[in-house]
């Protein structure tokens, strides 16, 4: 029997597991593999565990869960018994992690055994009952499937850098469309095999997973990676990555990016050297890449082709620093542009979850459009730094600090000053081996490139950079940061 009510992007995943039939559809971590049959056993097994554990109807269910067979079947069940699943970090924190559970005041916190105890914790301050999911009986009862094109599919928490995390309930007929488009631009097929580097409570990693379900291909389990972790995709056939540039620049340092049967990496828009971006290039000119750039609350809003990017390499390397152009179907219009035609950056789409009444994400981040209709990062509006009644941009400052041939990365942040306002202040993490820098080589390094209201007036090193659960970096942390001992 399959979904009644319409939701769907459940019944798009319905409609795929019954396809694929014995054909594989995702593989552990440890190896085990379910085909598509065996999925929607294992879905109905999660569907009746549900039941028993007494989730309500029109509730999400919190879960402390890596990216499994396991957590997938409870993602489609969820989704098609409107109990939405709502991925949490195990790596984070009690306290990070009751920003999110309380508000939501659940009646169950699913976890894996090996979150048992921060469940527990969790519990404990929520009120509400864990439930420790090990492995899940499969079953052969008829389940009542059933999702309505308005429900919600699954919840995501945003990450939080600025503030408590944000309750994003993503609808069916949001996840539809965003399948739709990612298909497209993956060129993904039934046969094709991907693995998401990212977690499944980020929408780097749910919602590759979320695509590669509802079409059938195979989805390979990552729940951590590591050098090794990715040398066993080696004999998985695995055809597209989802990732970030420094894991790919990570991988090349190693000699291990190679995997015989790799067509496509996406990564997502993290700030990376541009070398880097031409060295992935370069060295892989048979693999299609592609970034994007997107927002929990919408994405991606952006991307970069394939295409784009061999041109790029061959007649304008600027353009690697930019995020190209809307999606297909999609429009991006900077908001409320500065003289220098910098301005929020705003996107409709029929993918977008959270939107003003016209159906505008506002993004909250500064953009501004280059020649030839390139969107330009350049930072989010609470980072920008007024200097003396100038605006400073911080990812421009670092983009240029990072060109420096001592520093990895640079964390640049406004700093009260009774005279002009606020002046800024980098924090530097160096590259392995090199030598702290003399600070006044720094200052004209940058004034050689920057205005010189856009040179820091402070400098500190430090051993790490901050960051939260998915990777972005924590510019209100950066003053506790540990600093770089001198010899």
């Amino acid at each position: 029997m399959g979904i009644t009510g319409g939701g769907e992007w459940s019944t798009m995943i319905y409609d795929a597991m019954v396809a694929a039939g014995s054909d594989t559809v995702t593989i552990a971590a440890s190896g085990e593999s379910w085909s598509g049959d065996e999925f929607l056993r294992r879905s109905a097994g999660a569907a009746r565990l549900l039941d028993e554990i007494g989730a309500p109807a029109g509730a999400a269910v919190p879960a402390l869960f890596n990216n499994s067979p396991t957590a997938q079947a409870f993602l489609f069940a969820g989704s098609a018994t409107d109990r939405p699943l709502a991925p949490l970090g195990p790596r984070m924190t009690a306290r990070e992690i009751l920003a999110a559970v309380e508000p939501m005041r659940p009646a169950v916190l699913l976890a894996e055994p090996s979150s048992e105890a921060l469940a527990n914790e969790v519990a404990a301050v929520a009120g509400c009952r864990v439930v420790v999911v090990d492995e899940i009986e499969p079953s052969d009862d008829p389940v009542a499937w059933h999702a309505e094109p308005d429900a919600v599919g699954y919840v995501l928490h945003t990450s939080g850098t600025t503030g408590k995390p944000k309750y994003i309930p993503t609808g069916q007929k949001s996840l539809a469309a965003r399948t739709r488009l990612m298909v497209g631009l993956y060129d993904l097929k039934p046969e094709s095999v991907f693995a998401a580097t990212s977690p499944i409570h980020h929408i780097a990693g749910l919602g590759l997973v979320a695509v590669t379900l509802a079409t059938g291909a195979t989805s390979v389990c990552f729940p951590d990676f590591s050098i090794e972790a990715w040398r066993r995709l080696r004999a998985l056939g695995v055809t597209h990555v989802g990732t970030i540039a420094t894991v790919v620049e990570m991988l090349m340092n190693a000699g291990e990016f190679a995997l015989p049967t790799l067509k496509m990496v996406s990564y997502g828009a993290s700030a990376s050297k541009p070398e880097t971006i031409v060295r992935m290039l370069e060295e892989n000119p048979d693999v299609d890449f592609i970034t994007w750039y997107g927002q929990t609350e919408g994405s991606p809003m952006a991307y970069l082709s394939p295409e784009q990017h061999r041109w790029a390499l061959e007649h304008d390397r600027r353009v690697l620093t930019t995020v190209g152009n809307a999606v297909p179907g999609g429009e991006i219009v900077i908001h409320d542009p500065d003289s220098s035609g910098v301005g929020e950056i705003w996107a409709r789409a029929p993918h977008m979850v959270v939107t003003n009444a016209d159906g505008w994400r506002e993004s909250g981040d500064l953009g501004r459009i280059e020649e030839g209709g390139w969107l330009k990062l350049v930072g989010r509006k609470g980072d920008m730094i007024i200097r003396g009644g100038e605006n400073v941009y911080p990812i421009e400052v670092e983009g240029v600090l990072a060109e420096h041939p001592s520093i990895k990365e640079a964390v640049v942040v406004g700093i009260p000053h009774e005279r002009l306002g606020e002046t800024l202040k980098a924090y530097i993490q160096l590259l392995p081996g090199a030598e702290i820098p003399d600070t006044e080589e720094l200052h004209r390094f940058v004034r050689a490139r920057l205005a010189g209201f856009k040179v820091p007036a402070e400098w500190a090193f430090v051993e790490s950079i901050p960051r939260n659960q998915s990777g972005k970096v924590v510019r209100r942390d950066m003053g506790s940061a540990p600093l770089l001992k001198r010899d």
